[in-house]
């Protein structure tokens, strides 16, 4: 009996010795629990609840130099529902379905009222009930707020409606694409253009924030940490309204004449002010939009308007006078065995011209037995004299893939021959072959004409702002205060009138104008192609203008640059020149010019009553309510451009692609407000009367949904 007692005790002190030494164990491991690790614990256990994040800085804007906005930012707010909220609440929801989903059809309008009632029914059985996607579009601050206004969803208590709207960044360019070569694109940074050269001053300093989940699912209170500092603004040189103007005259005619590309840069001369730089690529489906920046990147040979520094270097070295004659023969001149043409030879030539004619006439061979009198066995000279302009001298544009001009030398750096300079150079060179230079440099040049001599910088970044205020300023650099003689440079000048009275450039089909009295000098170059040299896969042309206006008293400089035009004769003064002298007209007519100049007095337009752009049928009805006279369109239009021709209304197509911005100018507001929304696009009118300009030039792709300004007078 004591053995059996004995054994119960020693069982049962093993169990509580057992006992004992878990109990030891618990509180040891909450010892270690509470004071070895609470710490991280305690940190495991916010973090459920907490969460850190960076909160971006708002981008800097880029404005225009009246401080108009060329890119901003903007919210931009994509659509959800908690599924799971809306269903507790289901009674007050059904009772608003019907009105909601009729809102919901109006904006933003994916589906009918019906489709919206399965959508919204269906999200009850989804899986992801709590982020319930209701739009696929990305949504307006404005819009956002219009939705809120929509039955059900504008209740007070809105944690009863489920909505949420997730906020993000866009940027956005409120004259949809123009410039925007220059401007670039940015997302996160800037990838292109001011928005990339100017990234580090945009792109501001990026804040913190503490992210606590709310009791209602979905949602988080949000606690400042450390605010973000919005980034600076840039102000740039460019004036949208000569921004349009440059770009509307640039597309329409590489529509007409179905050319690759084109560029078109208007320069203040005073200044070196870019106010106006247009780049058009062509699109596979035909329609234009800005990709490269051509007027500064393009590597190219200028072709004939390189011939006005060619007579410069002659004149101010005094190796000819403007009246000196040479014989040009019938076009065709051979030289160290290679043929040299000019543009007439199929016509007999020149023949006997003045070293000023063969500017005027933009005579090849005129220009080159010019630079061959003076400078064919000292070449070293010629190409001395083209760095004293200072042609060759790379400048700083502040914008990425800049290229620098390219002007060979007879000789290395070491005093050894170039290899890269032929017999054939001196002459080739003086009508700008084989060298090449980039168009913003030749326009630099050409204000140096027209700005007295003075050669300075194109500039395009005004400065920098900050909360209005301007905290940086630029302004251009002196290249050269002076290019060459004062008499060399008023015989030039004169050289440059006389091209538009008399020459190459001549002709209200060119560069002629009754209102705006222009100097310039065409060109025309035949495009290299690679290995396949000039005349591979048939011969292709780059044509240009280069000028200055008014003349006598300039204010702006000018070059317009088209690549390959494929319909009508390659041609710098009817082509480029007219794209010119369309630009400075819209100057004078929108009073950015004065000029002393008397201008012809109209005997025929007081008479005749002046007619909209529009429909085809309405405005032959007008015609012919009125008694005028008036020239049909070619068949198949349905939208004309009226204009004063021979005593009549001459009626001229307007095309009408799909998928393409039409061309509304000129028209009444009913006729532009039809064709644009035809097209998919949100319309917002200005002022009354016909319309003068259009944000999103004609030819450009149509986006549905894009909005549209239009501005009447």
């Amino acid at each position: 009996m004591a053995t059996n007692k004995s054994s119960i005790y020693s069982r049962y002190s093993i169990i509580v010795a057992f006992i004992a030494l878990v109990c030891i164990a618990i509180l040891f491991s909450m010892g270690r629990t509470i004071f070895a690790e609470g710490e991280a614990w305690r940190h495991k256990a916010d973090s459920i609840g907490f969460r850190t994040e960076t909160v971006p800085a708002k981008r800097g804007d880029i404005l225009a130099t009246d401080g108009r906005l060329l890119a901003t930012t903007v919210p931009i707010y994509t659509m959800y529902m908690d599924m799971a909220v809306t269903e507790a609440h289901k009674d007050t929801f059904n009772r608003y379905l019907d009105p909601l989903c009729k809102a919901l059809a109006q904006m933003p309008g994916e589906h009918n009222a019906d489709g919206y009632r399965r959508l919204l029914t269906a999200g009850f059985h989804a899986k992801n009930k709590r982020y319930y996607r209701i739009s696929t579009r990305t949504l307006s601050y404005m819009e956002k707020q219009q939705i809120l206004s929509y039955p059900f969803f504008n209740k007070k208590n809105s944690n009863q409606t489920g909505i949420i709207f997730e906020e993000q960044s866009r940027r956005k360019r409120p004259f949809g694409l123009e410039a925007v070569a220059t401007i670039g694109n940015a997302r996160a940074a800037g990838t292109s253009g001011i928005e990339l050269a100017c990234d580090s001053l945009l792109r501001g300093v990026p804040g913190l924030q503490e992210k606590q989940r709310n009791r209602i699912p979905s949602q988080y209170i949000n606690k400042i940490l450390r605010a973000p500092i919005a980034g600076k603004d840039i102000v740039t040189t460019i004036d949208a309204d000569i921004q349009d103007m440059a770009e509307s005259a640039l597309m329409n005619k590489l529509i007409q004449t179905n050319a690759d590309y084109g560029t078109a840069v208007v320069m203040e001369v005073e200044t070196g002010a870019i106010r106006a730089i247009a780049n058009l690529d062509k699109q596979r489906d035909g329609s234009y939009e800005e990709m490269d920046n051509h007027a500064i990147s393009d590597f190219v040979e200028p072709g004939s308007t390189f011939k006005t520094a060619a007579m410069m270097v002659a004149l101010d070295a005094g190796v000819v006078r403007p009246d000196d004659k040479f014989d040009t023969g019938n076009g065709l001149f051979h030289y160290a065995g290679r043929d040299m043409k000019d543009h007439n030879y199929s016509h007999g030539g020149y023949h006997e011209i003045t070293a000023a004619q063969a500017i005027w006439y933009s005579s090849n061979i005129g220009v080159s037995k010019v630079v061959l009198r003076g400078f064919e066995r000292e070449p070293k000279k010629f190409v001395d004299g083209l760095y004293a302009i200072g042609l060759n001298k790379a400048i700083d544009l502040h914008l990425p893939d800049a290229s620098a001009p390219r002007i060979k030398y007879p000789t290395l750096s070491d005093g050894k021959p170039n290899p890269e300079w032929w017999k054939t150079s001196l002459p080739w060179m003086s009508f700008g072959y084989e060298v090449s230079i980039p168009p913003i440099y030749t326009l630099m040049f050409y204000n140096a004409i027209a700005n007295d001599g003075k050669m300075i910088t194109p500039y395009v970044i005004a400065g920098v702002s900050e909360d209005g205020e301007m905290v940086q300023k630029f302004k251009s650099e002196v290249v050269n205060s002076r290019i060459c003689k004062s008499q060399t440079l008023k015989e030039i000048r004169q050289m440059l009138k006389d091209v538009v009275l008399y020459g190459t450039a001549r002709g209200k089909n060119a560069v002629g104008s009754d209102y705006v009295q222009i100097a310039g000098k065409t060109g025309t170059a035949q495009i290299h192609q690679s290995d396949a040299g000039y005349k591979g896969n048939g011969v292709r042309h780059r044509v240009s203008f280069c000028g200055y206006f008014p003349a006598d008293n300039p204010k702006y400089s000018c070059i317009v640059v088209i690549s390959n035009p494929r319909i009508g004769y390659p041609s710098g003064g009817t082509m480029s020149g007219a794209v010119l002298r369309e630009i400075a007209e819209q100057l004078y007519a929108r009073g950015f010019l004065s000029t002393d100049e008397t201008l012809p007095t109209d005997t025929l337009l007081p008479q005749m009553p002046y007619i909209k752009n529009g429909n085809l049928a309405a405005t032959s009805r007008v015609c012919r309510t009125l008694s005028l006279p008036c020239t049909p369109p070619e068949t198949g239009a349905e939208w004309v451009r009226t204009t004063t021709k021979d005593n009549s209304i001459a009626l001229n197509k307007i095309p009408v692609i799909d998928n393409l911005v039409p061309s509304v100018i000129g028209m009444g507001a009913s006729d532009a407000l039809y064709l644009l929304e035809e097209a998919g696009l949100y319309v917002e009118i200005e002022g009354s009367g016909k319309v003068t300009k259009q944000s999103i030039p004609a030819g450009r792709r149509a986006h549905k949904g894009d909005y549209i300004r239009i501005v009447l007078r």
